[in-house]
């Protein structure tokens, strides 16, 4: 459902900061309006600080927002360790844990 999901360090005083790239391919307006709804708030439900870009599929119109949430949750860890390749330092271990939070119900 989503294409990519890259990360950067942010500054530790700055906003979180999402972009959020919903093609024409993936359906009207009323659609791409509605991923970028679901995505905003997937986005806001992690405890994370970095600048973060989203490129959503087709697929994506379909999705719930459970599903978009997940695969979120699912790509994340992975953009960070891409991010840590590279010499970045980054948080995916609180990310980590709150996940594990969320899942537990706790």
């Amino acid at each position: 459902m989503l294409l990519w999901v890259g990360v950067e360090s942010a500054e530790p005083e700055s906003e979180r900061f999402a972009a959020y790239i919903v093609g024409r391919r993936t359906g009207k307006a009323h659609d791409r309006n509605r991923i970028r709804r679901r995505l905003r708030e997937a986005v806001r439900s992690l405890a994370s600080k970095r600048e973060i870009v989203i490129i959503a599929r087709s697929a994506s119109r379909l999705a719930s927002y459970r599903d978009l949430a997940d695969e979120l949750e699912r790509l994340l860890p992975d953009a960070c360790e891409r991010q840590d390749r590279a010499g970045e330092r980054h948080d995916c271990e609180r990310q980590a844990q709150v996940r594990g939070e969320r899942a537990s119900g706790t």
